[in-house]
C-alpha cells in the first residue's frame, strides 16, 4: 500500500464527541479499539487518537480525506437514530485531516 484515502462520515460519538478524519484513521486502522473507550465515562480517545494517527506508517500515507456529509449524525452515535440525522447534502475534501476536522 503506497497511499491511504480516508473516508470518514459526519457524525457524533458519545464517548469521543464529533469524530470525522482523525478518529477514522485511528479507529479504522488499528485492532482493539475498545481499549480506547473502555467504559461510558473512560474517554481515553483523547489520547489514543492522536498517538495512532502521529504513526509514520498512517500519516505518511493518508494523503486524501473526503468526508461524507451527505446526512449527518449530531447525537448519540456512532448508531444512527433516525431522529438525530440531517440532511447535510456536502461532501469536504481535504489533505489535512486535522484541518478537515476542525472544519466539521
Amino acid at each position: 500500500m503506497n497511499k491511504l484515502i480516508n473516508v470518514p462520515v459526519l457524525k457524533d460519538h458519545q464517548s469521543a464527541g464529533v469524530t470525522l478524519a482523525l478518529k477514522n484513521l485511528s479507529h479504522g486502522l488499528v485492532n482493539n479499539v475498545n481499549r480506547s473507550h473502555g467504559t461510558y465515562s473512560l474517554n481515553a480517545c483523547g489520547s489514543f487518537i492522536p498517538a495512532v494517527v502521529s504513526m509514520p506508517v498512517i500519516r505518511n500515507k493518508a494523503v486524501l480525506h473526503i468526508l461524507d456529509g451527505i446526512k449527518g449524525l449530531y447525537h448519540g452515535g456512532p448508531g444512527a437514530k433516525p431522529q438525530f440525522v440531517w440532511e447535510h447534502q456536502t461532501l469536504y475534501f481535504a489533505t489535512d485531516p486535522v484541518a478537515l476536522d476542525h472544519i466539521g
